[in-house]
């Protein structure tokens, strides 16, 4: 389609009666938009090549909803709860979750995208991501997260972890303010 096309399609649509209605103007321009269909893992990719903010953004999107899988030390899982399960902490739940060293030596907590990661060994949980985020704020003698995927790893500081979590809230906020009008 060629640009002079397009720009007529506009003024035709600017043109018409629709144009305040803002819901079909979004709905018209959407269709331009060119959606990312890119993974998880090849965002973590990216991220370890250019560290684009844009692409932390979209990271924190898809992870939202996701379960991730943290190795432990299996003599501490909780009553109730089975290695590779997923797992729900509690107020009173204590594990004893391995820690690795990260790039400049500082401790980090490891989760991993799927559970065939090697830094799983044979001793893992899945947890809600945001879980396993709250956690990490926690924890004293750690600097953040690392996220181990199947070919690119991010480090998470415990201040963009923060960051994350309060993005997560401001979303959740707006949206029950809408469901309420």
């Amino acid at each position: 389609m060629s640009l002079k096309l397009k720009l007529m399609d506009i003024q035709r649509f600017i043109d018409s009666k629709n144009f305040f209605n803002l819901d079909k103007v979004v709905r018209y321009f959407d269709r331009f938009k060119k959606k990312d269909e890119r993974t998880i893992e090849d965002i973590m990719t990216d991220i370890s090549e250019s560290h684009k903010e844009y692409d932390y953004r979209l990271l924190y999107t898809l992870l939202k909803d996701q379960e991730v899988f943290i190795p432990i030390t299996s003599r501490t899982i909780p009553t109730g709860v089975n290695l590779y399960d997923k797992f729900n902490p509690g107020e009173n739940d204590s594990l004893k979750i391995k820690s690795i060293e990260g790039p400049n030596d500082q401790p980090l907590i490891p989760a991993a995208t799927k559970n065939t990661s090697a830094i799983l060994n044979k001793s893992y949980i899945s947890m809600n991501w945001i879980d396993f985020l709250n956690i990490i704020l926690k924890i004293d003698d750690t600097d953040g997260a690392f996220l181990d995927g199947e070919i690119s790893w991010v480090r998470f500081e415990k201040r963009r972890i923060a960051h994350i979590l309060d993005r997560y809230d401001e979303e959740e906020e707006a949206l029950r303010l809408k469901l309420e009008a």
